[in-house]
């Protein structure tokens, strides 16, 4: 098992949206990379992206999120490793 640790949200707007509007979203993992963190030498940064979007296709808003991954103190202590 892992352990997912939210570590940063940004929201950029660049429309307003008003009640009542269709928004559509698009997802993708922009990034993942192993680095090392006092918690953990094997843990893994997960960076995505949103892409908010109105009826028009117009680009309201996008969110970028970083995720923490990391292996259980248990797992840690026995050295265990992902596969």
């Amino acid at each position: 098992s892992a352990i997912l640790l939210a570590a940063s949200l940004a929201i950029e707007w660049f429309l307003p949206v008003r009640v009542g509007d269709r928004l559509g979203v698009r997802h993708k993992v922009a990034s993942i990379h192993q680095r090392s963190t006092r918690l953990d030498p094997l843990s893994v940064w997960i960076r995505t992206e949103t892409t908010i979007v109105n009826a028009r296709e117009e680009v309201v808003a996008r969110r970028t999120n970083q995720i923490l991954v990391h292996r259980t103190p248990e797992e840690i202590a026995t050295r265990v490793s992902r596969s």
